[in-house]
């Protein structure tokens, strides 16, 4: 065979393998996304529009970045239409269109978080121009997500409350609820604002149900679910007042979405209430108290003297009649009358 002729046969076969690029699959704004980024757009298609002379179906997978992870199928297009799986809208928009030359699959993420970082594959499934075979042919890319907030401490409606406001919010949850997998525990705890004061747990939510600690009901009202995409711990204080104000801290446990492993994320802020009056209001006695006679015992620890104004000095009525009976009593003598 002439030599020419063989190198004509090699062109030509290099050519048609280069041509029939696999497919494509093109991300934007960016494989690298901050947190914060409003949209990613996945777009499927062969390589070109042009590799395929009939478009059977195509695919987009998602395999999450934890090690030994299982590619799972989250949109297909083929001739009745599409099929999402696992990726509901609003968040998720997906379309598509068979017809050649401009066949495509897409999916348009809003607001992508945590949970959206992963390797996306693109897969066509069609006639190749070059040959009577239907192959699928495929293509790879990862999406990063970078500066993904840990925990979320949500409080409304301000961190720095006037006194007298009807109630305060304190909302802890994952960022997004797209950093887990799974979720263990939520946790908030207070810190006062006292220099060296320590950092107690007021409320856990774990798989048996929510523990609170020292804050009772009605004026605290706690409640949440560990159950993703929406887990969440809240409490919700009523009449907030100087003894709320503090550093709260939110603090979430499960299984990381990007790792196989179980850590802690959290989230800190500091709770003011203005205008406190502590030394007048604080100390008005409740309703009843003036006519309550144990209220002071309730108050005074046994034994202590108890030093009283004069109202408190008057006589019961028939103590002046009755004052020769009481033989414990004291009575003037006549040079003191006198």
């Amino acid at each position: 065979m002439d030599g020419k002729y063989i190198l004509l046969l090699v062109l030509i076969y290099t050519a048609v393998i280069q041509d029939a690029k696999a497919a494509k699959l093109t991300i934007t704004p960016s494989q690298n996304l901050h947190a914060g980024a409003t949209s990613l757009t996945l777009r499927c298609s062969p390589y070109s529009n042009s590799v395929y002379t009939k478009l059977i179906t195509m695919e987009i997978s998602k395999r999450t970045l934890v090690q030994n992870s299982l590619s799972m199928s989250i949109a297909i297009l083929d001739p009745i239409g599409v099929n999402r799986i696992g990726i509901p809208p609003p968040k998720y928009r997906v379309s598509g269109s068979l017809a050649l030359p401009q066949g495509f699959l897409q999916i348009v993420i809003d607001h992508p978080d945590g949970h959206d970082a992963a390797e996306y594959q693109c897969l066509t499934f069609g006639k190749l121009a070059t040959t009577s075979s239907s192959v699928f042919l495929k293509d790879s890319k990862n999406v990063t997500i970078n500066n993904v907030k840990a925990a979320k401490l949500t409080i409304t409606p301000s961190q720095n409350l006037q006194a007298g406001a009807a109630s305060l919010t304190l909302r802890c949850s994952p960022d997004s609820n797209s950093v887990y997998t799974k979720l263990h525990t939520i946790e908030i705890t207070k810190r006062t604002l006292v220099q060296n004061s320590l950092s107690m747990s007021i409320a856990i939510l774990d798989p048996i149900g929510v523990n609170r600690i020292g804050i009772p009901p009605p004026k605290y009202a706690v409640t949440g679910s560990l159950a993703l995409p929406q887990g969440f711990l809240q409490i919700v204080i009523h009449h907030p007042d100087g003894h709320d104000a503090a550093e709260y801290q939110c603090l979430t446990f499960g299984k990381l979405a990007t790792t196989s492993s179980s850590v802690f994320l959290k989230d800190s802020k500091n709770v003011t209430i203005n205008n406190v009056i502590s030394d007048g209001e604080d100390q008005v006695p409740p309703p009843g108290a003036d006519n309550d006679p144990s209220n002071i015992e309730n108050q005074v620890p046994s034994g202590a003297d108890v030093i009283s104004d004069g109202e408190d000095q008057v006589p019961p009525p028939g103590a002046a009649e009755n004052a020769d009976e009481n033989t414990d009593g004291y009575l003037p003598t006549q040079n003191e009358l006198s």
